[in-house]
Protein backbone atom coordinates (compact mmCIF):
# COMPACT_ATOMS: atom_id res chain seq x y z
CA UNK A 1 0.00 0.00 0.00
CA UNK A 2 1.60 3.45 -0.64
CA UNK A 3 1.04 6.51 1.32
CA UNK A 4 1.15 9.96 0.47
CA UNK A 5 4.02 11.73 2.96
CA UNK A 6 2.82 14.87 2.20
CA UNK A 7 -1.01 14.08 2.90
CA UNK A 8 0.07 12.62 6.31
CA UNK A 9 1.82 15.54 6.76
CA UNK A 10 -0.81 17.89 5.90
CA UNK A 11 -4.02 16.13 8.07
CA UNK A 12 -2.61 17.34 11.01
CA UNK A 13 -2.92 21.09 9.88
CA UNK A 14 -6.27 20.72 8.55
CA UNK A 15 -7.91 19.11 11.57
CA UNK A 16 -6.29 22.02 13.52
CA UNK A 17 -7.54 24.66 11.28
CA UNK A 18 -11.07 23.08 11.18
CA UNK A 19 -11.04 23.19 15.05
CA UNK A 20 -10.04 26.52 14.94
CA UNK A 21 -12.55 27.82 12.34
CA UNK A 22 -15.37 26.13 14.23
CA UNK A 23 -14.07 27.41 18.04
CA UNK A 24 -13.97 30.93 16.42
CA UNK A 25 -17.31 30.45 15.04
CA UNK A 26 -19.03 29.58 18.16
CA UNK A 27 -17.27 32.49 19.88
CA UNK A 28 -18.85 35.29 17.84
CA UNK A 29 -20.84 37.16 19.56
CA UNK A 30 -24.59 37.97 18.37
CA UNK A 31 -25.46 41.71 18.73
CA UNK A 32 -29.08 42.24 19.28
CA UNK A 33 -30.30 45.87 19.61
CA UNK A 34 -32.29 46.96 22.71
CA UNK A 35 -36.13 47.78 21.59
CA UNK A 36 -36.84 51.22 23.50
CA UNK A 37 -39.47 50.74 26.61
CA UNK A 38 -43.18 52.06 25.76
CA UNK A 39 -43.46 55.33 27.47
CA UNK A 40 -45.40 54.83 31.21
CA UNK A 41 -47.03 57.70 32.34
CA UNK A 42 -46.65 58.07 36.49
CA UNK A 43 -50.15 59.27 36.62
CA UNK A 44 -51.72 56.41 34.38
CA UNK A 45 -49.80 54.08 37.04
CA UNK A 46 -51.62 56.03 40.02
CA UNK A 47 -54.86 55.32 38.62
CA UNK A 48 -54.21 51.93 37.47
CA UNK A 49 -53.50 51.12 41.58
CA UNK A 50 -55.84 53.43 42.91
CA UNK A 51 -59.17 54.24 40.93
CA UNK A 52 -61.61 51.91 39.90
CA UNK A 53 -62.13 51.67 36.49
CA UNK A 54 -65.43 51.50 34.51
CA UNK A 55 -65.34 47.53 34.13
CA UNK A 56 -66.33 46.44 36.80
CA UNK A 57 -63.59 42.88 36.21
CA UNK A 58 -60.97 44.70 36.15
CA UNK A 59 -61.55 46.42 39.24
CA UNK A 60 -62.78 43.92 41.63
CA UNK A 61 -59.45 43.92 43.72
CA UNK A 62 -60.07 47.81 43.65
CA UNK A 63 -63.46 47.66 45.45
CA UNK A 64 -62.55 45.20 47.74
CA UNK A 65 -59.33 46.54 49.36
CA UNK A 66 -61.64 50.47 48.88
CA UNK A 67 -64.98 48.83 50.75
CA UNK A 68 -62.27 47.18 53.33
CA UNK A 69 -61.12 50.44 54.51
CA UNK A 70 -64.17 51.57 54.76
CA UNK A 71 -65.61 51.91 58.71
CA UNK A 72 -66.89 48.48 59.74
CA UNK A 73 -70.25 50.12 60.94
CA UNK A 74 -70.69 50.95 57.38
CA UNK A 75 -69.96 47.53 55.91
CA UNK A 76 -72.34 46.01 58.11
CA UNK A 77 -75.27 47.89 56.75
CA UNK A 78 -76.61 47.97 53.12
CA UNK A 79 -75.84 51.63 52.30
CA UNK A 80 -73.58 50.78 50.17
CA UNK A 81 -74.20 47.75 47.82
CA UNK A 82 -71.66 46.26 44.66
CA UNK A 83 -70.26 49.58 44.95
CA UNK A 84 -73.02 51.94 44.62
CA UNK A 85 -75.15 54.16 46.89
CA UNK A 86 -79.22 53.24 45.86
CA UNK A 87 -78.50 52.28 42.29
CA UNK A 88 -77.79 55.61 41.19
CA UNK A 89 -74.45 56.32 42.60
CA UNK A 90 -71.26 55.15 42.51
CA UNK A 91 -68.25 55.67 44.85
CA UNK A 92 -65.61 58.06 43.36
CA UNK A 93 -62.01 58.24 44.66
CA UNK A 94 -61.11 61.52 43.68
CA UNK A 95 -60.21 63.20 47.34
CA UNK A 96 -57.48 62.30 50.13
CA UNK A 97 -58.59 61.57 52.58
CA UNK A 98 -60.88 59.23 50.84
CA UNK A 99 -63.82 59.72 53.75
CA UNK A 100 -64.18 62.24 56.47
CA UNK A 101 -65.76 60.25 59.72
CA UNK A 102 -67.44 62.52 62.46
CA UNK A 103 -71.15 63.59 63.97
CA UNK A 104 -72.07 65.95 61.43
CA UNK A 105 -75.57 65.77 62.61
CA UNK A 106 -74.96 66.73 66.24
CA UNK A 107 -77.00 63.61 67.63
CA UNK A 108 -73.79 61.87 68.87
CA UNK A 109 -73.66 58.93 66.42
CA UNK A 110 -70.34 58.80 64.07
CA UNK A 111 -71.87 59.74 60.09
CA UNK A 112 -69.97 59.68 57.14
CA UNK A 113 -69.06 61.38 54.01
CA UNK A 114 -67.77 59.79 51.05
CA UNK A 115 -67.27 61.36 47.34
CA UNK A 116 -69.91 60.10 44.56
CA UNK A 117 -70.76 59.83 41.14
CA UNK A 118 -74.09 60.38 39.73
CA UNK A 119 -73.65 57.16 37.16
CA UNK A 120 -76.28 58.73 34.87
CA UNK A 121 -75.08 62.21 34.50
CA UNK A 122 -71.13 61.53 35.42
CA UNK A 123 -71.63 64.68 37.93
CA UNK A 124 -69.55 64.15 41.19
CA UNK A 125 -70.88 65.39 44.66
CA UNK A 126 -70.98 63.68 48.33
CA UNK A 127 -73.21 61.14 49.75
CA UNK A 128 -73.29 61.72 53.77
CA UNK A 129 -74.70 58.95 55.88
CA UNK A 130 -76.09 59.39 58.91
CA UNK A 131 -74.94 56.57 61.79
CA UNK A 132 -77.86 54.31 63.34
CA UNK A 133 -80.49 55.54 61.11
CA UNK A 134 -78.55 55.32 58.02
CA UNK A 135 -80.19 58.26 56.41
CA UNK A 136 -78.07 59.07 53.25
CA UNK A 137 -78.48 63.00 51.66
CA UNK A 138 -76.79 63.49 48.66
CA UNK A 139 -75.23 66.70 48.10
CA UNK A 140 -73.86 67.58 44.52
CA UNK A 141 -74.06 64.75 41.69
CA UNK A 142 -76.89 66.34 40.12
CA UNK A 143 -78.40 67.80 43.31
CA UNK A 144 -78.15 71.33 44.81
CA UNK A 145 -78.31 72.37 48.17
CA UNK A 146 -79.32 75.57 49.84
CA UNK A 147 -77.57 78.76 49.18
CA UNK A 148 -76.27 77.32 45.94
CA UNK A 149 -73.45 74.80 46.19
CA UNK A 150 -72.32 73.64 42.27
CA UNK A 151 -74.39 70.47 41.44
CA UNK A 152 -71.41 69.35 40.15
CA UNK A 153 -68.93 70.62 42.11
CA UNK A 154 -65.76 68.55 40.17
CA UNK A 155 -63.56 71.82 40.79
CA UNK A 156 -63.19 70.81 44.26
CA UNK A 157 -59.42 69.01 45.11
CA UNK A 158 -59.38 69.81 48.60
CA UNK A 159 -61.85 68.53 51.64
CA UNK A 160 -61.33 68.29 55.36
CA UNK A 161 -63.58 68.54 58.82
CA UNK A 162 -64.03 72.04 60.44
CA UNK A 163 -64.95 71.74 64.01
CA UNK A 164 -64.95 75.86 64.56
CA UNK A 165 -68.32 77.32 65.97
CA UNK A 166 -68.21 80.58 64.68
CA UNK A 167 -67.76 80.67 61.05
CA UNK A 168 -68.11 83.55 58.77
CA UNK A 169 -69.42 83.54 55.35
CA UNK A 170 -68.38 85.57 52.43
CA UNK A 171 -70.94 87.73 49.87
CA UNK A 172 -70.69 90.37 47.28
CA UNK A 173 -72.28 93.88 47.51
CA UNK A 174 -73.77 96.12 45.14
CA UNK A 175 -70.50 97.14 43.17
CA UNK A 176 -69.65 93.70 43.20
CA UNK A 177 -66.73 93.96 46.03
CA UNK A 178 -66.30 91.14 48.36
CA UNK A 179 -67.53 91.41 51.83
CA UNK A 180 -68.26 89.08 54.96
CA UNK A 181 -71.62 88.39 56.23
CA UNK A 182 -73.08 88.05 59.65
CA UNK A 183 -71.43 84.98 61.49
CA UNK A 184 -73.12 81.93 61.74
CA UNK A 185 -72.87 79.04 64.75
CA UNK A 186 -72.28 75.32 64.28
CA UNK A 187 -72.19 73.20 66.95
CA UNK A 188 -70.96 70.03 65.49
CA UNK A 189 -68.49 69.49 62.73
CA UNK A 190 -69.08 70.75 59.20
CA UNK A 191 -67.16 69.52 55.73
CA UNK A 192 -64.09 72.62 54.78
CA UNK A 193 -64.04 71.95 50.77
CA UNK A 194 -61.83 73.90 48.98
CA UNK A 195 -60.32 74.73 45.33
CA UNK A 196 -56.79 75.26 45.97
CA UNK A 197 -56.00 78.90 45.66
CA UNK A 198 -59.50 80.10 44.95
CA UNK A 199 -60.95 78.96 48.28
CA UNK A 200 -64.19 77.34 48.56
CA UNK A 201 -67.15 76.80 52.18
CA UNK A 202 -68.67 74.44 54.43
CA UNK A 203 -71.49 71.87 54.07
CA UNK A 204 -73.00 72.25 57.50
CA UNK A 205 -76.24 70.44 59.24
CA UNK A 206 -78.60 73.29 60.11
CA UNK A 207 -81.32 70.90 61.91
CA UNK A 208 -83.17 69.77 58.84
CA UNK A 209 -80.80 69.64 56.35
CA UNK A 210 -77.01 70.24 54.63
CA UNK A 211 -76.91 73.61 53.76
CA UNK A 212 -73.28 75.55 52.11
CA UNK A 213 -72.01 78.70 53.39
CA UNK A 214 -69.78 80.04 50.95
CA UNK A 215 -66.84 81.85 52.51
CA UNK A 216 -64.22 82.82 49.75
CA UNK A 217 -63.73 83.30 46.06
Amino acid sequence: MNFNVKSLLALPSLIWLSLLFSCNKSSEKKVIEAKPLPKVSLENIKMQNIAPTDNPEESNDEKYVILESLPDWVNSTEVITDYKIKDKYSLDIRLNPFYLEEDFNGDGILDIVLPIKEISSKKVGFAIIHGGKNEIFIVGAGKTIKNGLDDDPSYIDVWKLNREKENTGTDTDEQGDLIETAPIFINQPSINILKTELGGGLIFWNGKEYEYLHQTC
